[in-house]
Parts: structure tokens; C-alpha cells; sequence
């Protein structure tokens, strides 16, 4: 049962999301998102309620499907909900802010290629090498 409100939820967000690729595919939808202020907004704040939805969702599921307490029911939502950015702040803490950047950067190629060996991820974002 939780599967399926959970799965029909992310089927809900890919229709958001093909619904703005309609009008002239994925060039338009990344060309309007970053220059319309009005459609950005729309976008976001209907994607945003949308995957708001999903711990909503799943809440009133495990509540009311599997008749767990309120407590329990939330705490479930809450570790499901914490533990993957727990995990991926580990991971950067172990391998270091610079160098989990740079392996971010190489797989999705958000700076120009090399440049963020040459400059340093850290520098050229200008992040702070030391906490003040």
C-alpha cells in the first residue's frame, strides 16, 4: 500500500515535469526556467508541494494502513528523511569538501573541464578554507 501512494506521487512529479517539456522540449523548459521569473516560480513551488506531498503521503499511509502510532509513524518518515543526507554529509566529511567536489564536478561537468583542477573547486567557488 505504501508503494503504491509513494509510486502514484512520482508519477504525479514526472507528469509536472512533462507537462512544462510540452511546449517546445528540454531546451525551452532550461532556457525559461533560468530567465522567466513567473514560470520558474510556478515550476518550483507545484514541484516542491508535490514532493512535500510524499512524506504527507506516507505519514497518513503508515498511519492509517499499517495502524502504526503517530510517534512511530513519524519516526519512520524522519529516519527515512534524514539518513541519506546523513550519509552523503559522511561521506564529504571523510573525503574532504575539495575532493568531493571535484568528484561531483567530473561526473556532472557543472565548470569547464579541468578548471577545476587548475583553480581549485574551493577557490574558484570561493568557499572559505577555514570556519570564522
Amino acid at each position: 500500500m505504501l508503494l503504491a501512494a509513494v509510486g502514484g506521487l512520482a508519477l504525479l512529479r514526472t507528469v509536472v515535469l512533462l507537462l512544462a517539456l510540452v511546449p517546445r522540449g528540454p531546451g525551452h523548459y532550461w532556457f525559461a526556467f533560468w530567465t522567466e521569473p513567473g514560470a520558474r516560480s510556478v515550476y518550483v513551488t507545484v514541484a516542491f508541494a508535490a514532493f512535500l506531498a510524499v512524506f504527507v503521503t506516507a505519514y497518513a499511509v503508515l498511519r492509517n494502513g499499517y495502524g502504526m502510532t503517530r510517534a512511530r509513524a513519524a519516526g519512520r518518515i524522519l529516519v527515512a528523511t534524514g539518513l541519506p543526507p546523513a550519509a552523503l554529509g559522511g561521506l564529504v566529511a571523510v573525503l574532504g569538501l575539495e575532493r568531493a567536489m571535484t568528484l561531483w564536478n567530473d561526473q556532472l561537468a557543472l565548470l569547464p573541464w579541468g578548471l577545476s583542477r587548475i583553480l581549485g573547486i574551493t577557490g574558484y567557488l570561493e568557499i572559505p578554507t577555514s570556519r570564522r
